[in-house]
Protein backbone atom coordinates (compact mmCIF):
# COMPACT_ATOMS: atom_id res chain seq x y z
CA UNK A 1 0.00 0.00 0.00
CA UNK A 2 1.48 3.32 -1.07
CA UNK A 3 0.41 6.10 1.33
CA UNK A 4 -1.33 9.29 0.18
CA UNK A 5 1.69 11.35 1.24
CA UNK A 6 3.76 10.02 -1.71
CA UNK A 7 3.86 12.25 -4.81
CA UNK A 8 6.42 10.44 -6.97
CA UNK A 9 7.60 6.86 -7.38
CA UNK A 10 11.33 7.04 -8.05
CA UNK A 11 13.64 5.33 -10.52
CA UNK A 12 13.75 1.54 -9.95
CA UNK A 13 11.86 1.91 -6.62
CA UNK A 14 10.23 -1.53 -6.82
CA UNK A 15 12.35 -3.08 -9.59
CA UNK A 16 12.92 -6.83 -9.22
CA UNK A 17 10.34 -7.15 -6.39
CA UNK A 18 9.41 -10.67 -7.41
CA UNK A 19 6.78 -11.09 -4.67
CA UNK A 20 4.92 -7.89 -5.50
CA UNK A 21 1.54 -8.90 -6.93
CA UNK A 22 -0.79 -5.89 -6.60
CA UNK A 23 -0.24 -2.14 -6.48
CA UNK A 24 -2.67 0.72 -5.96
CA UNK A 25 -1.04 4.03 -6.83
CA UNK A 26 -2.94 6.74 -4.92
CA UNK A 27 -4.22 9.99 -6.38
CA UNK A 28 -1.42 11.89 -4.58
CA UNK A 29 1.18 10.44 -6.99
CA UNK A 30 1.87 12.54 -10.09
CA UNK A 31 4.82 10.67 -11.60
CA UNK A 32 6.00 7.11 -11.98
CA UNK A 33 9.69 7.27 -12.89
CA UNK A 34 11.91 5.15 -15.13
CA UNK A 35 11.85 1.43 -14.32
CA UNK A 36 9.83 1.97 -11.13
CA UNK A 37 8.17 -1.46 -11.33
CA UNK A 38 10.37 -3.13 -13.95
CA UNK A 39 10.95 -6.87 -13.71
CA UNK A 40 8.26 -7.41 -11.07
CA UNK A 41 7.51 -10.75 -12.68
CA UNK A 42 4.46 -11.54 -10.51
CA UNK A 43 2.85 -8.12 -10.67
CA UNK A 44 -0.65 -8.83 -11.98
CA UNK A 45 -2.74 -5.84 -10.87
CA UNK A 46 -1.95 -2.13 -11.02
CA UNK A 47 -4.38 0.69 -10.33
CA UNK A 48 -3.04 4.09 -11.39
CA UNK A 49 -4.43 7.11 -9.54
CA UNK A 50 -6.18 9.91 -11.40
CA UNK A 51 -3.44 12.48 -10.66
CA UNK A 52 -0.59 10.67 -12.42
CA UNK A 53 0.62 12.83 -15.31
CA UNK A 54 3.86 11.07 -16.25
CA UNK A 55 4.93 7.44 -16.69
CA UNK A 56 8.64 6.90 -17.25
CA UNK A 57 10.34 4.62 -19.73
CA UNK A 58 10.19 0.93 -18.84
CA UNK A 59 8.17 1.85 -15.72
CA UNK A 60 6.41 -1.52 -15.99
CA UNK A 61 8.94 -3.18 -18.29
CA UNK A 62 9.00 -6.98 -18.25
CA UNK A 63 6.12 -7.36 -15.79
CA UNK A 64 5.22 -10.71 -17.32
CA UNK A 65 2.08 -11.35 -15.24
CA UNK A 66 0.49 -7.97 -15.91
CA UNK A 67 -2.60 -8.59 -18.08
CA UNK A 68 -4.42 -5.25 -17.99
CA UNK A 69 -3.87 -1.67 -16.91
CA UNK A 70 -5.98 1.50 -17.09
CA UNK A 71 -4.18 4.72 -18.05
CA UNK A 72 -6.17 7.68 -16.68
CA UNK A 73 -6.73 10.67 -18.94
CA UNK A 74 -4.57 12.73 -16.54
CA UNK A 75 -1.47 11.07 -18.07
CA UNK A 76 0.04 13.54 -20.53
CA UNK A 77 3.49 11.96 -20.85
CA UNK A 78 4.56 8.34 -21.32
CA UNK A 79 8.15 7.58 -22.25
CA UNK A 80 9.65 4.87 -24.43
CA UNK A 81 8.86 1.27 -23.61
CA UNK A 82 6.77 1.94 -20.51
CA UNK A 83 5.26 -1.55 -20.94
CA UNK A 84 8.13 -3.21 -22.79
CA UNK A 85 8.06 -7.01 -22.55
CA UNK A 86 4.58 -7.19 -20.99
CA UNK A 87 3.53 -9.83 -23.49
CA UNK A 88 0.11 -10.57 -21.97
CA UNK A 89 -0.96 -6.96 -21.41
CA UNK A 90 -4.01 -5.12 -22.73
CA UNK A 91 -3.87 -1.37 -22.16
CA UNK A 92 -7.06 0.57 -21.45
CA UNK A 93 -6.70 4.32 -22.03
CA UNK A 94 -9.26 6.87 -20.94
CA UNK A 95 -7.94 9.20 -23.64
CA UNK A 96 -9.72 8.74 -26.97
CA UNK A 97 -6.42 8.84 -28.90
CA UNK A 98 -2.70 9.04 -28.17
CA UNK A 99 -1.88 12.38 -26.49
CA UNK A 100 0.88 14.48 -28.08
CA UNK A 101 3.15 14.15 -25.03
CA UNK A 102 3.40 10.37 -25.31
CA UNK A 103 6.61 9.07 -26.88
CA UNK A 104 5.99 7.46 -30.27
CA UNK A 105 7.39 4.19 -28.86
CA UNK A 106 5.52 4.26 -25.53
CA UNK A 107 3.91 0.95 -26.55
CA UNK A 108 7.03 -0.53 -28.13
CA UNK A 109 5.83 -4.10 -27.55
CA UNK A 110 2.72 -3.27 -29.61
CA UNK A 111 0.26 -4.40 -26.95
CA UNK A 112 -3.47 -4.07 -27.69
CA UNK A 113 -4.88 -0.66 -26.70
CA UNK A 114 -8.51 0.18 -25.97
CA UNK A 115 -8.95 3.94 -26.48
CA UNK A 116 -11.78 5.86 -24.81
CA UNK A 117 -12.13 3.48 -21.88
CA UNK A 118 -14.79 4.69 -19.44
CA UNK A 119 -14.46 3.66 -15.81
CA UNK A 120 -17.61 1.90 -14.64
CA UNK A 121 -19.71 3.84 -12.17
CA UNK A 122 -22.19 2.97 -9.45
CA UNK A 123 -24.91 3.64 -12.05
CA UNK A 124 -23.94 0.36 -13.71
CA UNK A 125 -22.66 -1.80 -10.87
CA UNK A 126 -23.30 -2.71 -7.26
CA UNK A 127 -20.17 -3.50 -5.26
CA UNK A 128 -20.23 -5.70 -2.16
CA UNK A 129 -17.30 -5.73 0.23
CA UNK A 130 -16.05 -9.24 1.00
CA UNK A 131 -14.68 -10.48 4.33
CA UNK A 132 -11.12 -10.21 2.99
CA UNK A 133 -11.60 -6.52 2.14
CA UNK A 134 -11.97 -7.03 -1.63
CA UNK A 135 -15.17 -6.44 -3.58
CA UNK A 136 -17.57 -8.51 -5.64
CA UNK A 137 -19.63 -6.99 -8.43
CA UNK A 138 -23.01 -7.32 -10.12
CA UNK A 139 -25.03 -5.22 -12.53
CA UNK A 140 -27.22 -2.60 -10.85
CA UNK A 141 -29.69 -2.67 -13.74
CA UNK A 142 -28.97 -4.88 -16.76
CA UNK A 143 -31.29 -2.79 -18.96
CA UNK A 144 -29.06 0.25 -18.29
CA UNK A 145 -25.75 -1.38 -19.29
CA UNK A 146 -23.86 -0.19 -22.37
CA UNK A 147 -23.17 -2.62 -25.21
CA UNK A 148 -19.64 -3.22 -23.93
CA UNK A 149 -18.95 -3.67 -20.23
CA UNK A 150 -15.53 -3.50 -18.61
CA UNK A 151 -15.37 -4.96 -15.13
CA UNK A 152 -13.16 -2.68 -13.05
CA UNK A 153 -9.96 -3.93 -11.46
CA UNK A 154 -10.65 -2.07 -8.25
CA UNK A 155 -13.26 -0.14 -6.30
CA UNK A 156 -12.46 2.33 -3.52
CA UNK A 157 -8.80 1.40 -3.94
CA UNK A 158 -9.40 -2.32 -3.31
CA UNK A 159 -9.42 -5.19 -5.78
CA UNK A 160 -12.58 -6.50 -7.40
CA UNK A 161 -12.09 -10.25 -7.12
CA UNK A 162 -15.49 -11.81 -7.73
CA UNK A 163 -18.54 -11.59 -9.98
CA UNK A 164 -21.74 -12.37 -8.08
CA UNK A 165 -24.09 -15.17 -9.11
CA UNK A 166 -26.54 -14.04 -11.80
CA UNK A 167 -24.65 -10.74 -11.95
CA UNK A 168 -25.69 -9.99 -15.52
CA UNK A 169 -28.80 -12.16 -15.77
Amino acid sequence: VIPDSITSIGIYTFAYCESLANVVIPDSVTSIRFGAFSLCKNLSSVVIGDSVTSIGGEAFGNCFSLTSIVIPDSVTNINWGAFYGCDNLTIYCEATSQPKGWDSAWNSSDRPVVWGYVKPTDDYFTFTEQTDGTYSIKAADVSNLPSEVYIPFSYNGKAVTAIDENAFY
